[in-house]
């Protein structure tokens, strides 16, 4: 069946940006996950921290929320944990999953592709001890569907359970916005992210341009777009409260100092009552 050029134009237009990032666009982002491997045992420490302050059992069961390539799922399997990651891209599944074999613990987790807006389609029933967002990795849609999101969360966490979310500190963004940056995770790549945030409705807009060295040109290849809602604490605590979660806690970093307007993160905890 021969598709117009106009027929792929529209459908491109009706597509959800994650669509586009995540799955169409996905090796171009996994390259910035794999970038990020390093930080992840520090950040792994600071988690476990976490689960033996809340208590968490020590073989706990913990789902990794949009856990992209695994990086925290891996370590936290290391350290004896069970975890379940689940997330929109089969590019990242299945890197997550060449990790975990590399790193011999494929038998303590288990990666599947997933919808969070429809958690427990991805799920075999299963109930968590902790759940953990890392990286911004909430945001997508619009706010009632966020707060669905969580709610869903909330269905498969145990009683006395917990979520931690890591996501970016809005006020900090704004008192050090940067319009632009460029990435190279390749010699002959170039990442042009340019930013936007729009303050009415506290999105940021990021604009993704690929470039391909040519001798001492570039040249574009490929373009990508996010668009992703930003909370600040306040309102990331109320989000969590009208999904059914008791606020607990917010700390500033992965040294779990508090939360403060300068912090890099914004990390909170809460529980399933």
């Amino acid at each position: 069946m021969h598709i117009s050029f106009n027929t792929r134009v529209l459908v491109k237009h009706l597509m959800h940006w994650t669509e586009d990032f995540f799955v169409d666009h996905a090796e171009f982002y996994r390259k910035t996950l794999e970038f990020l491997r390093d930080r992840a045992e520090y950040q792994t420490e600071a988690l476990i921290k976490l689960f033996n302050q809340y208590g968490v059992p020590e073989d706990g069961l913990i789902l990794d929320h949009c856990c992209g390539i695994g990086r925290h799922s891996v370590l936290l399997a290391e350290k004896g944990y069970q975890v379940v990651g689940v997330d929109f891209s089969p590019v990242f599944i299945k890197r997550a999953k060449e990790i975990a074999e590399e790193l011999g613990v494929q038998d303590r987790c288990s990666f599947k592709v997933g919808d969070v807006r429809r958690l427990d389609d991805a799920l075999n029933g299963e109930r968590f001890n902790a759940v953990i967002n890392m990286f911004t990795s909430l945001g997508y849609y619009d706010d009632p569907t966020e707060i669905h999101i969580l709610g869903k969360i909330r269905e498969v966490t145990k009683p006395d359970g917990i979520l931690i979310i890591d996501a970016a500190n809005r006020e900090r963004m704004i008192k050090n916005f940067a319009p632009a940056y460029i990435e190279e995770y390749e010699e002959n790549q170039v990442y042009l992210v340019k930013n936007h945030l729009n303050l009415e409705k506290s999105i940021l807009e990021k604009e993704w341009t690929i470039y391909e060295k040519d001798g001492q040109d570039l040249k574009q290849i490929n373009k990508t777009f996010i668009n992703q809602r930003i909370l600040s604490l306040h309102e990331q605590i109320r989000f969590l409260r009208e999904a059914g979660w008791t606020y607990l806690d917010a700390y500033a970093d992965f040294d779990l100092s508090p939360f403060s307007m300068n912090a890099r993160h914004m990390i909170t905890v809460s529980k399933k009552g």
